[in-house]
């Protein structure tokens, strides 16, 4: 006898990242200024990492890296500091496709949280 088990995870389309993103739009806009603010933020982009479309996916993985290595930097040591800020600067067109993606097709705008009428 052959038994298949299915895997519980979310399948990762469209429907369900915006979804996700619903639930985790009113503060996904808020600019996080603590390092518990930091650690709230990386697990929402955490959250939606696991539904995020393969459309979107590596783009979501590289802005959620991003997160986790802000949420370990070092404010006093300026190198820690500049290796978040550089990563900022290299993740710019993955931040910008990914707004553009979830703005057209979920009606989110990510930069603020606040829903917008879809595009497409």
């Amino acid at each position: 006898m052959l038994l298949v088990v299915a895997c519980s995870e979310t399948p990762r389309t469209a429907t369900n990242f915006c979804r996700q993103l619903a639930i985790e739009a009113p503060s996904i806009g808020d600019p996080p200024v603590t390092a518990a603010d930091v650690a709230a933020m990386l697990a929402r982009y955490e959250r939606l990492s696991k539904t995020a479309p393969l459309v979107i996916e590596d783009e979501w993985k590289s802005l959620t890296e991003l997160l986790a290595v802000a949420s370990r930097v070092k404010s006093n040591d300026p190198e820690s500091v500049q290796a978040v800020i550089e990563m900022a600067y290299s993740t710019e067109k993955e931040s910008a496709t990914v707004a553009k993606w979830t703005r057209e097709t979920c009606g989110i705008d990510i930069s603020s949280g606040l829903k917008v009428a879809p595009t497409s």
